[in-house]
């Protein structure tokens, strides 16, 4: 499984540009692949994946069991911190730390395969990005735009998924 999810990644890079031509740990157009540890700290996504996410010809995409129960808790934290009354700057960054733990459990333990599992990758790259740029953000207002992408991208999942 574990090395499925990888080469899966590995693949996902080269489509979403992971790390993009800045990174100065990567060959540059070399034609090797990029060699990329599975640990949702250390990617960079596209924001374009979200926008390649659709419906299954109209039906939500069918995912497994794993994967249904961490997302299930990724959308009961935002909930559940959308009601708190805590909003404080280091609140938002611990929900952040939290989501991203979360998130590492469900790259982890996903047994997916095939064009459900891409789908996935597509909802999955966006939350990514969100988590580490409410990481990053040291205003009021850049963490409440960062809280609400996040909110709203967690959120997709119900609309695509099974």
């Amino acid at each position: 499984m574990q090395t499925r999810l990888i080469l899966l990644i590995a693949i996902m890079a080269m489509f979403t540009a992971c790390n993009n031509a800045a990174s100065t740990t990567e060959p540059a157009n070399t034609g090797q692949e990029p060699v990329h540890q599975h640990d949702a700290t250390i990617h960079e996504y596209s924001t374009e994946a979200a926008q390649g996410l659709s419906l299954n010809n109209g039906q939500k995409w069918q995912t497994d069991e794993s994967t249904r129960k961490h997302a299930a808790k990724l959308n009961n934290m935002i909930n559940d911190f959308e009601k708190q009354a805590d909003k404080s700057l280091s609140a938002h960054h611990s929900l952040a730390d939290k989501t991203q733990e979360e998130l590492q459990q469900l790259i982890n333990d996903c047994t997916m395969e095939g064009p459900d599992h891409d789908a996935l990758h597509l909802w999955l790259e966006p939350v990514l990005n969100d988590v580490k740029a409410l990481k990053k953000t040291a205003t009021d207002e850049d963490v409440q735009t960062a809280a609400a992408n996040l909110s709203e991208d967690v959120r997709k999942y119900n609309e695509f998924f099974n």
